[in-house]
């Protein structure tokens, strides 16, 4: 299939090999000083062949800018969210630094010192893996493409990690306490959020409908997901429905407090220019009227933890059913966990006090035993 010969340069010998590709193309690589080197490059290359990993030695020419362009308009599978956080890091991250790059001069040792780069200039370990994960994307198509033989994104070892952030857990006094901090609907809100596990954009799409206050459930079938200025609705974050018990006096809240609105209507509604509420930040805008978000100001007012997130009340609502005795599969369906490891391993400093009881019951089963062997040694 390739052919190697030598011919004459002012330096002397040199070799060159030469080959048709997929497209009959005649194709040849000259510069060999050594046949050894052109013979290792001809049994590389007729592997290459044979195992339909063969790339053309111009089509690497190819720029970021080019695939990239077209690699995010391929994203629409994506939430609008996350595809908003990836535009950003295209935009912002990758574009800048690797647009006018070929994909064949993109080297494993450039990548790295990527990342090096944006980690000491302070980005978090997300902003610097999303970025990665963009460039990687696009060098995956590139592969698929036959542009490049392997990805250089392969195998970069500086890559940072994220930081499992620690949760912050309410009881139910503090519960309610932040609850009648928050006030009006924001406190049906709070103890909604705490005691369902439902997500924010989950709270934020629930209709009368979803809500059945006789059976003292509420089906969670959508979420509202703010991006920019616009409300994106969909399903779940898992992808999957499902439904969360309520307790009898929420529900009972709940009734007298959707009694007037309609089955399609929001159970929480903006206040001033009605729809889908906006997700409260620590400082700014505000819902209420008020100089400060509600959230900020009730968690002020509740003295809770001031470090205490919107998702927090999700992870207080996983706290407070371990607390009643859930068992983890119940607790998985609640939350919409993919499974029964993810909830373990997401809360497992929630089970410290189930291996606090396995500790005392190894302990106590052994004395007894042994107490029952010494009374028979005893008694022969």
């Amino acid at each position: 299939m390739a052919h190697i010969s030598p011919y004459e340069t002012p330096n002397g010998k040199k070799y060159r090999v030469r080959w048709r590709d997929e497209n009959n193309r005649q194709r040849e690589k000259r510069g060999f000083g050594r046949k050894r080197d052109a013979i290792d490059f001809k049994s590389e290359l007729e592997g290459d062949f044979r195992s339909g990993t063969y790339v053309a030695p111009t089509a690497g020419k190819a720029t970021i800018a080019t695939l990239g362009a077209d690699w995010m308009i391929r994203q629409t599978h994506l939430a609008p969210s996350t595809l908003r956080s990836v535009e950003t890091a295209w935009r912002v991250h990758v574009m800048p630094r690797w647009g006018a790059r070929s994909t064949s001069s993109i080297k494993q040792l450039d990548i790295s010192r990527w990342i090096s780069e944006l980690s000491n200039d302070g980005k978090s370990a997300t902003v610097v893996l999303r970025a990665f994960g963009v460039l990687r994307g696009i060098l995956d198509d590139a592969v698929s493409a036959k542009l490049i033989k392997t990805s250089p994104a392969l195998g970069v070892k500086n890559l940072p990690r994220k930081k499992k952030g620690e949760h912050t857990y309410l009881n139910h006094l503090s519960v309610q306490r932040l609850a009648d901090s928050a006030g009006g609907q924001w406190r049906l809100l709070v103890y909604l959020a705490c005691y369902t596990g439902m997500r924010w954009g989950e709270i934020t799409g629930l209709r009368v409908g979803d809500l059945d206050f006789e059976k003292r459930r509420v089906r969670i079938v959508r979420n509202a997901v703010e991006s920019g200025s616009k409300f994106h609705v969909g399903t779940p974050k898992s992808g999957k429905k499902r439904t969360a018990p309520l307790p009898g006096f929420l529900a009972d809240e709940l009734k007298d407090f959707c009694a007037k609105k309609s089955h399609a209507s929001l159970v929480f509604e903006a206040p001033r220019r009605g729809g889908f509420i906006l997700r409260p930040k620590p400082k700014g805008r505000s819902e209420g009227g008020t100089g400060g978000s509600w959230w900020a100001l009730a968690k002020e007012e509740a003295e809770v933890p001031p470090q205490m997130r919107i998702h927090d009340m999700r992870h207080t609502a996983a706290s407070l059913a371990v607390q009643s005795g859930a068992h983890v599969k119940v607790l998985q369906h609640m939350l919409g966990h993919a499974s029964a490891a993810m909830t373990l391993d997401t809360y497992s400093d929630l089970f410290d006090d189930d291996l606090d009881q396995v500790s005392e019951a190894l302990d106590a089963h052994r004395s007894e035993q042994l107490r029952m062997k010494c009374g028979q040694n005893v008694g022969k």
